[in-house]
């Protein structure tokens, strides 16, 4: 991932979390996360760094399959989703299960042999 892409990926966690702590004043900003994602640790990464200057944001992290991440946004039960399945998110946000839809990532796969 390029520094770029990183510095993008940041810039937008700790705006979404610090927005959604202030207009829900919830206890904890939860997030759905794609699996492939999660076990890179940079989400993990980037909320350590982000408490640093904003202890009283709390974090629930829940990491699934994309599909089943997806799922947590039609049932609410979360506040941000990380995945990578853009035909669901696209559909999600077409049905207003969501309110923005910002592309972080992409697949590819190359076959060798």
């Amino acid at each position: 991932m390029s520094k770029i892409s990183i510095s993008l990926l940041v810039a937008l966690l700790l705006v979404s979390a610090e927005l959604i702590a202030k207009e829900s004043g919830a206890q904890a900003v939860r997030i759905s996360v794609a699996r492939s994602f999660s076990e890179t640790g940079l989400l993990k990464s980037l909320i350590q760094h982000f408490q640093i200057k904003n202890p009283q944001v709390k974090f629930e992290i829940h990491s699934f399959g994309s599909l089943a991440a997806l799922e947590y946004v039609r049932n609410s039960d979360v506040d941000l989703v990380i995945s990578h399945y853009p035909n669901e998110e696209i559909r999600l946000l077409a049905e207003d299960y969501i309110s923005t839809r910002t592309q972080l990532m992409f697949s590819k796969y190359a076959v060798f042999g």
